[in-house]
This record gives structure tokens, sequence and C-alpha cells, in this order.
């Protein structure tokens, strides 16, 4: 990573951005908005992906990513969705994070299916497939 961390000017105060800082507002995050408020989830998950992306913290991205693409399918933004899976699976494969790579398309998968695409969907879940047979770790693979 080029930056571990980023100070950001607020007001009076300067708060540096930190990889625990972001990993620390996803499980608060995580926690407290997503049921609760669709509203104020999107709008924290995408600071939390901007600030990631403000220090190059890939896990951030993918994380918060992931979340988004929930928030997304949840309140009907199928396009969003779509383009988020395919961001969150471009840098998986970057850091051979095969787990997020088969969640995201299995996540494109399944709305383009919503969406009527079965054709496309079939497509996706083998892809899919090939990236969760990549995953070392039985417990995550079946």
């Amino acid at each position: 990573m080029i930056f571990d961390f980023y100070n950001a000017q607020v007001g009076n105060k300067t708060i540096t951005i930190t990889k625990e800082s972001i990993d620390k507002e996803i499980t608060l995050g995580n926690k407290n908005t997503v049921d609760q408020n669709k509203t104020l989830a999107l709008a924290l998950f995408l600071k939390i992906n901007k600030d990631s992306k403000s220090i190059n913290y890939s896990e951030g991205i993918i994380k918060s990513g992931k979340k988004l693409m929930t928030i997304y399918h949840n309140i009907g933004e199928d396009e969003k969705l779509i383009e988020y899976s395919y961001r969150i699976e471009k840098l998986a494969k970057e850091i051979n994070d095969y787990e997020s790579v088969s969640m995201a398309i299995i996540q494109r998968g399944t709305n383009l299916s919503t969406l009527g695409f079965f054709d496309e969907n079939y497509k996706e879940l083998q892809n899919a497939k090939y990236y969760t047979e990549k995953i070392t770790d039985n417990n995550k693979r079946h």
C-alpha cells in the first residue's frame, strides 16, 4: 500500500484515516445501521469506501463494497449493485481474495436472474464456480 493513513481536515479538527479506523467503522456500521436505516447505512458505507480508496486499503474497499451491494439490493438499485459487483470482483482478483470474487459474481448473477436475464445468470454462476474452487479454506468453500 502506498499510504497507511490519510489526514483529512474537518472544521478545526484533523482526522487521521487508518486501516484500523476503517475496520472499526465497518464493524460499528454492520452492528448499528444496515437493518435500521438504509439511507444512513448507504451514506456510511459510501464514506468508508471513499476513505478506504484514499489510503489504498483494498480490504476496506472490498468490505464496504460488499455492504453497498447488499444495501443497493435492498433499495432496488440494480445498476449500482451490478456496478459494485464488478469493482469488487476486479479488486479481489488482484489480491487473490477468491471468496469475495465468488460472492460478487454470485450476487450479480442472482440480481440478473431477478431481472429476468437467466442465461447471463447461468454464465455468472459458472464463473463463480471457477473462483469458488480456488478457495482453500474448506469451511468457506462449502
